[in-house]
Order: C-alpha cells, then structure tokens, then sequence
C-alpha cells in the first residue's frame, strides 16, 4: 500500500518535471517570432530548426509612456523567475525523496532507489549552478540551465548565437553532464 503511493507521488513529481520543462521551452519560444531553437543535430554539427509562429504580444510602456520593447528588467525577470520555478520544482523533489527514504514502512529497494534519485538531483543541481556562471564567463549576460536525466536545455540571454557560440555551449555542457550532445537544446532569448 505505502510502495503503491510512494510510486505515485513520484510519477506526480516526475509529470512536475516535464511541467516545468514545458512551461520554460514555450516561455523562450513565446517572446519573439525570430528565435530558433539551436540543437546538435548529426556529427556535432549545429542546425537550426525552423520557426514556429507565435502570437506576440504587444510592448511594453516604458517609462516614458512610449511603447518599447522588453527593458533590461524585465529580461532580467524572466531567467529570474525559470530559476525560482525550477528550484521550487526541485525543492518538492527533494522533499518527496527525503521522504521515502526515511520511511520505514517503505521497501528498502524503494528507499534506496529514493537515496539514488535524492544523490543525482543535488548532483544535477550543482551543475546546473556552474554551468550557468560558466556561460556567464564566457561572456553573456545570463543563462539557465535544466539538466533533465537525458537532456539538457540551455537558455542563454542573447539575441542570436553563432554556429561557433552553439558548439561552444553545448560541448561545455556536454563534458560537465556527460550528455550526449545531440540531446542538448540550446535557446537564444533576447
């Protein structure tokens, strides 16, 4: 009885998770018309996939009352606000795994599969920090990053990214996940 809700809250956590990733993904995709989504494709080699059309909605005022576009504010809000999403996301995670671990009514098979799984999501968030800060270094203005167990997408504030930029970013993150590259989107957003 305890394995069967054990099991259910976390195929709930895990419907979280694509929730979330979603919801990150239609959030880039929503803020202009001209961006791509940049992916490694065959051989390493970067490709774009084509648009997809999207409503946009009308600027912002500005502070002086003339419509604009987004200000440094609010571009700054929207990575602000994926990683609150994603570490509250992670915060239930953690949580719902402390908690089956430390069950004693729970299998001990179930308790170390939740140990496992609590081990790989602090790893997972430790190198979605260091990889943020290194796209940083490498000279954007902001990134965010979500390591999923087979993927990884990367949203990084810049307008457009070169062939060279793509490869750059995803072989950086390929050698800290030890993702396959071609697994690994990689989003421009303004």
């Amino acid at each position: 009885m305890v394995s069967v809700f054990v099991e259910k809250k976390v195929l709930l956590l895990g419907v979280l998770l694509i929730f979330l990733a979603g919801f990150l993904f239609c959030q880039a995709r929503s803020s202009s018309q001209s961006h791509f989504a940049v992916s490694q494709r065959e051989k390493g080699k970067p490709s774009l996939t084509s648009p997809v059309e999207v409503q946009v909605a009308r600027p912002r005022e500005v502070s002086g009352g003339q419509p604009g576009g987004s200000s440094q504010p609010d571009r700054q809000e929207f990575f602000v606000e994926c990683r609150l999403a994603r570490d509250r996301i992670r915060s239930q995670q953690i949580e719902l795994y402390q908690e089956v671990a430390s069950n004693p009514a729970s299998s001990a098979e179930v308790r170390d599969r939740a140990q496992r799984e609590l081990m790989k999501l602090t790893e997972n968030m430790g190198k979605e920090t260091e990889l943020e800060k290194l796209i940083v270094a490498r000279g954007f203005k902001d990134a965010v990053v979500l390591i999923q167990p087979r993927s990884a997408t990367v949203i990084v504030q810049t307008r457009s990214l070169s062939p060279s930029e793509v490869n750059k970013i995803t072989d950086l993150v390929a050698r800290t996940t030890e993702i396959d590259p071609e697994n690994i989107t990689i989003i421009p957003k303004p």
